[in-house]
């Protein structure tokens, strides 16, 4: 026989007796491996499956449909194949501590049942060790995950799931409780995650990737159906540094959150009472966010009969230190944050039944807030609007091109509900209003505006309102027959000071306004009131000067069928008041003043024109002034420019009317 067929022969000699050997040193390892799961198998799990392998030449392990029920849990896993990589044979039959380098579960699918847990106390095994088991790396490919209440209900579910773990430990007899299973998480992807927060409360992901640097949710649902709340958005991600251990610390941090694309709905409708909640037990756990980035999210508030309140179409915001308490004492709040900015595009709100404010662009930083074309519009037109009420009230017009707060701050918690600011300006606005006095008038009290800032529920600390080139015009309807009386001023400019209503050392709120009434008449208004003087004492003065009488026909037409005809040079009245009385001063200087009384078509009155001229001091100077005395009283279901009106009515009568007759209340 040649040397290189001995050769040939003598390996494949060994290469038999190797493979004979590693066969029987499997098998004979196999049956060692069988003993110890035995033996070491803690007396709360089950395990059964079809086929155990093992290769001491690899380190390798391997379990065929595997089933595993832990009974004091109610946890069931099936597992098609489970394989474990780098484990010493030796280390597994002679140490309590097993360090295996990876692991590796296929089409698995796992069971959390609550309601079917073995309460039965199992006899412990007194000669069993505790055996640590560590693993580097652990991947799992879930088909399903299936966790159930007490109740047998459904609780969470996630589909098609891929699970990696890192740095892995699970003891069979730990010395404390909750230290049998550690690990960090290195990843997790799932094609769709149901989770039943409570009886009310549900999340659903569509895709959910997590590993140690973030968490990225899509296509997601939030639905909190007790407090009315909707929460529907493409993303949602959060990063930050070392997020394997988040699962099982009480403390979590994000150094950055970005949601977009979201659409947030409130519906108050469906809010229930704390009493008829279902309070959830859970441990308080921290989340701390560094940085919350909103972006291209809309939000939708209905009130509490499920109609429109507020809705923002497009909103951009951004947050800094955020806390969250996930389960909080009465003692503590749920949420913190600092605000750092808000861009909001088409605000819509409705402020009543009857009125609505848009708002095209809001933009608020730290300091300063930003509101451009602020619109308050009626819901209805003039006609349809009088169908939706049944007494005199206001249609309203405004339009702010631009409103500006500066150095403002807010509340509205229940405990501390405020609105402070520094300044508030108003940049040329144009307000409008119309009242039907053909509808039946307003029988209920109206309280003036020092009582109405004084019984307000919320603090207003404004130190100053600026009013920059406004218009102001007011119609009112008293003839079917006839289109609307019409005054106006234009060119107005002013400032509202010191408007507080929980301070009484900043009592009196003082009113300055300068404008051109009837487009060409200078008028300067005073206007100061006590806030917290039950009495509601208050005092308005000011000046009228260069008036052309024709120039108010388009009031006194339609309202009073009469006409004016004159100059008056100056008009300057003082009242001041309270809720029950006002008195004070009124003079005016004017020329040739004359009256023309009117039928129903508009034409003049020839004997009753001549009457009233008769009536009236045609002229009027310094040479001729009077101590004029002007005293009414209020009618409480009237407004406080009711109540002004009837003293300037009276001051007007005093001046012009040569013979005084019975005051009139209307």
């Amino acid at each position: 026989m040649s040397k290189k067929k001995i050769i040939l022969l003598i390996v494949g000699v060994l290469l038999a007796i190797g493979v004979v050997s590693v066969f029987f040193n499997n098998y004979l390892n196999t049956n060692k491996v069988k003993d110890f799961i035995q033996a070491q198998l803690p007396e709360n799990i089950d395990l059964e499956y079809r086929k155990l392998n093992t290769n001491i030449l690899f380190g390798n392990f391997s379990l065929k449909d595997a089933k595993i029920k832990l009974k004091d849990k109610g946890i069931e896993i099936e597992v098609e194949e489970l394989e474990l990589k780098g484990l010493n044979y030796r280390q597994l039959l002679t140490s309590d501590t097993i360090q295996i380098s990876g692991s590796s579960i296929k089409n698995a699918f796992f069971l959390i049942d609550k309601s079917n847990i073995d309460s039965t106390k199992i006899p412990e095994k007194k000669d069993r060790k505790n055996l640590v088991l560590k693993l580097d790396k652990f991947e799992v490919g879930f088909s399903g995950i299936t966790v159930k209440d007490k109740n047998g209900d459904i609780r969470a579910q996630l589909n098609a799931t891929q699970l990696g773990l890192r740095d892995l430990m699970v003891q069979s007899r730990p010395e404390k409780t909750g230290d049998d299973f550690e690990f960090a998480l290195r990843s997790i992807q799932s094609d769709s995650l149901l989770i039943a927060l409570s009886e009310t409360e549900d999340l659903h992901i569509g895709r959910i990737e997590i590993d140690d640097s973030k968490f990225k949710l899509s296509n997601s649902q939030l639905a909190l159906k007790d407090r009315g709340i909707q929460v529907d958005f493409d993303k949602l991600e959060l990063n930050g540094k070392h997020l394997g251990h988040v699962f099982s610390s009480d403390t979590i941090n994000f150094e950055e959150c970005l949601l977009s694309n979201a659409s947030i709905k409130i519906n108050n409708s469906k809010r229930q009472t704390k009493k008829t909640r279902k309070k959830v037990q859970a441990a308080n756990k921290v989340i701390n966010v560094a940085k919350f980035n909103i972006s291209e999210t809309a939000f939708d508030f209905l009130d509490g009969r499920g109609k429109p309140k507020i809705k923002f179409d497009k909103t951009n915001a951004f947050f800094e230190d955020i806390r969250i308490l996930t389960a909080p004492d009465d003692n503590q709040n749920h949420l913190t944050y600092k605000f750092i900015h808000l861009d909001a595009k088409d605000l819509n709100a409705a402020i009543s039944d009857l009125h609505k404010i848009q708002i095209k662009d809001i933009q608020v930083e730290d300091k300063i807030a930003t509101f451009n074309k602020l619109s308050i519009t009626p819901n209805y037109s003039r006609t349809e609007f009088q169908k939706h009420i049944k007494e005199e009230k206001d249609v309203i017009n405004l339009d702010v091109p631009k409103v500006v707060v500066s150095d403002y701050d807010y509340s509205f918690d229940k405990e501390d509900n405020f609105i402070k600011a520094n300044q508030i300006t108003l940049n040329s606005p144009d307000l409008s209003i119309y009242r039907n006095k053909l509808m039946p008038d307003q029988t209920g009290r109206k309280p003036l505006y020092s009582e109405m800032l004084r019984k307000l529920k919320m603090e207003l600390a404004i130190d100053d309102i600026q009013i920059k080139n406004a218009k102001l015009s007011y119609e009112e309807h008293v003839d079917r027959n006839q289109a609307p009386g019409k005054i106006h001023f234009t060119q107005l400019h002013g400032n509202i000071r010191n408007l507080y209503n929980k301070i009484p050392s900043k009592d009196l709120v003082s009113i300055n306004l300068d404008a051109q009434f009837m487009g060409h008449s200078p008028t300067h208004i005073e206007w100061t009131f006590n806030v917290h003087q039950p009495a509601d004492h208050f005092r308005i003065k000011g000046s009228v000067k260069n008036l052309d009488a024709k120039s108010l026909d388009g009031f006194l037409i339609p309202n009073m069928k009469a006409k004016l005809d004159g100059k008056v040079q100056l008009t300057t009245f003082d009242f001041k008041g309270n809720d029950i009385k006002s008195t004070g001063q009124m003079d005016m200087n004017y020329d040739d003043l004359k009256v023309d009384v009117l039928n129903r078509k508009n034409e003049k009155k020839g004997f009753w024109s001549a009457i009233a001229n008769f009536l009236v001091k045609n002229d009027k100077d310094d040479s001729s002034k009077v101590n004029n005395i002007v005293s009414v009283e209020r009618d409480q279901t009237k407004s406080f420019f009711n109540y002004f009106w009837l003293s300037l009515k009276d001051g007007i009568k005093q001046n012009v009317m040569k013979f005084q007759g019975k005051k009139d209340k209307s």
